[in-house]
């Protein structure tokens, strides 16, 4: 796996030429001593054409779904529930879902393993992704999905798991492993249920869609992101504007705002809602 590094020129306390420390993270940067007002210039994004959206416009407020009525016995309110859902498809793309059962001790618990993964040594991390390396789509990290092809570095490093179907191990001490099985079981049985509502919602049998693509054999990921805090926010970009190769995405955050999706040409603020899960319909899901 190729990681981008940055060199930091730190000036040599004596007169022998000092290697410069070679920077193989956002959190290796952010700590650096040598960082302290202003970011490697490989780091500068450049402003999207986009406008931002007014948090107060109505057009503009994120939909939510009600997931107990989505999966409720009543089929008075599991019909408007999937009218709901077929229009906000349609419209936005994604959604919060709220009353989904997974309990916040599991999302937090899932946060605060993330967390001890990425305040490892980059020699533990790295040597973690490196036992895998015969099949990097079982784990990987770093800072960029593509090295070769990115024009401007990331302010974020990731850790990338596939847990189905079959499940990788990444250190059995910090039960990291244990945990990720655990939210990884919930959050898919989540995303079972909104393929079959989005199935439904299409005029379509309710298992069509997960029979077509086969879902039992499917592959599953676990992408966590960590954004250092940056000195220079504006010119930096945590992650660039993409869409999301895969069926659909459940995501969750640390409570802190800063993700947008863009709607009707203007890009959305996600503000970070407690008890709930941001829906990303991705690009398979389109074409279905």
């Amino acid at each position: 796996m190729e990681v981008p590094t940055v060199s930091l020129v730190i000036p040599p306390s004596n007169s022998i030429p000092a290697e410069p420390p070679k920077i193989i993270s956002a959190k290796m940067l952010a700590e650096s001593a040598s960082l302290t007002s202003a970011i490697p210039s490989a780091y500068y994004f450049s402003e999207d054409s986009y406008e931002l959206a007014d948090p107060n416009d109505p057009e503009f407020q994120l939909p939510t779904i009600d997931f107990s009525l989505l999966t409720s016995d009543s089929p008075d309110q599991r019909s408007k529930m999937l009218h709901e859902l077929a229009n906000i498809c349609r419209d936005w793309g994604c959604f919060l879902v709220t009353n989904h059962g997974v309990t916040e001790s599991l999302k937090q618990a899932m946060i605060e393993a993330a967390d001890r993964f990425f305040n490892l040594t980059e020699e533990e991390k790295h040597n973690i992704a490196k036992k895998y390396e015969a099949d990097p789509t079982q784990i990987r990290y770093g800072t960029s999905y593509n090295a070769r092809s990115e024009k401007v570095r990331l302010w974020r490093d990731f850790i990338k798991l596939r847990l189905h179907p079959d499940f990788p191990t990444l250190n059995e001490n910090d039960g990291y492993s244990e945990v990720a099985m655990k939210y990884s079981k919930k959050t898919r049985e989540i995303a079972t249920e909104l393929v079959e509502a989005i199935s439904e919602s299409l005029g379509l049998d309710p298992n069509y869609i997960y029979k077509a693509l086969d879902l039992d054999s499917g592959v599953q990921f676990l992408l966590a992101n960590y954004y250092p805090p940056c000195p220079q926010p504006e010119l930096a970009m945590g992650l660039s504007h993409h869409t999301d190769q895969c069926l659909i995405t459940i995501l969750t955050d640390n409570d802190v705002s800063g993700l947008q999706v863009l709607h009707n040409h203007k890009w959305v603020t996600v503000t970070s809602t407690p008890k709930t899960f941001l829906v990303i319909l991705a690009d398979q899901m389109q074409w279905w």
